[in-house]
């Protein structure tokens, strides 16, 4: 009886949390969308988890919907089994919704008993029951929602290419329906950090610049829409990448070749390769750490009295220029 006041209806979620996949199917005003699980899970989870997504396990309420239902696993499914809404309490088999059980899907309803959970056959369509602890690879969601709260659709990249010696071009396709896009870059093995937001949804590109030579970029969009007033993203593009040639130089210069600092101020050094396309990456580097501190990008940070030399070097060619700093 414990386990039997753990099964509740279906609660009608708030507003904002209806984000619907974009690859949900529609069918008569609702959305469905089946999810599989290599290691598998039980029906609580699987309810608990449409639940967290603005929906519920599916309900069977008509023969033309289960019909629709049946298409979701496809022909070459790799489970037989998997969960729909419908739990037995009191000897009596019901929907989380609490709508009425009176069609029945499959041939029958299974047999009664305490702390049964229903699954439908992939292959031949007919129910069966299990405890609270029987596990299968795959269960349905169900969504009786608008399609304003649907996420939009995956972005699809279709070209990444050099612009220039420090600059990469990237384009997707419109996604209807979108409000605008989130585009990530990583550089090399590092982390995808984002770099742009759209909020035109019309615009489907965007260059890059300032990039430096000889590291590959990779790039990712995402598209959003506004849902019950949350910026509510779809799935990231599969990713693109491409890698820029090394142009080296022939000199480097800085923009401050000397400063007075008091502790705690900062201020940033660049960095000017003299040759034409010159894009060598610059490495940077505090004679004292304990005086001064430079960051990779070339900001400077006043940490303690005494005076530091503060080097740009390119990080092939190995050329160098200074800064001296002073802090009081």
């Amino acid at each position: 009886m414990a386990l039997l006041m753990c099964i509740l209806p279906a609660q009608t979620a708030e507003a904002s949390t209806f984000k619907i996949p974009s690859d949900a199917k529609p069918f008569n005003g609702h959305y469905y969308k089946l999810y599989s699980y290599e290691n598998g899970m039980e029906w609580t989870k699987a309810q608990q988890l449409c639940e967290s997504l603005g929906g519920h396990l599916v309900t069977i309420t008509s023969s033309k919907e289960e019909t629709f239902i049946e298409t979701l696993p496809g022909k070459d499914s790799n489970f037989y089994w998997y969960f729909i809404g419908a739990y037995c309490k009191d000897s009596e088999w019901k929907w989380v919704t609490n709508e009425k059980t009176t069609y029945k899907p499959g041939e029958d309803w299974p047999s009664t008993g305490l702390n049964l959970y229903c699954l439908k056959s992939s292959q031949r369509g007919e129910l069966n029951y299990c405890d609270s602890y029987f596990a299968v690879n795959a269960y349905v969601c169900e969504w009786d929602t608008s399609t304003e709260d649907i996420l939009p659709d995956q972005v699809t990249l279709t070209s990444v290419k050099k612009a220039s010696y420090k600059s990469i071009n990237a384009s997707w396709k419109k996604v209807s329906g979108a409000k605008g896009y989130a585009v990530y870059m990583k550089q090399d093995k590092g982390e995808y950090k984002k770099v742009a937001d759209i909020a035109d949804p019309s615009i489907t590109t965007f260059t890059f610049n300032n990039l430096t030579g000889g590291s590959t970029y990779c790039f990712r969009v995402r598209a959003y829409k506004m849902i019950y007033g949350e910026k509510s993203f779809g799935e990231l593009s599969y990713p693109k990448s491409v890698k820029l040639g090394l142009v080296k130089a022939a000199s480097v210069r800085l923009n401050v070749k000397a400063k007075v600092m008091n502790k705690g101020k900062s201020f940033t050094l660049k960095a000017t390769e003299t040759s034409t396309d010159a894009n060598e990456p610059i490495v940077w580097k505090s004679s004292n750490t304990k005086v001064a501190k430079v960051s990779s990008t070339g900001k400077v940070t006043a940490v303690g009295k005494g005076t530091a030399k503060i080097t740009a070097i390119t990080k092939s060619t190995k050329k160098t220029a200074t800064c001296k700093v002073t802090v009081k």
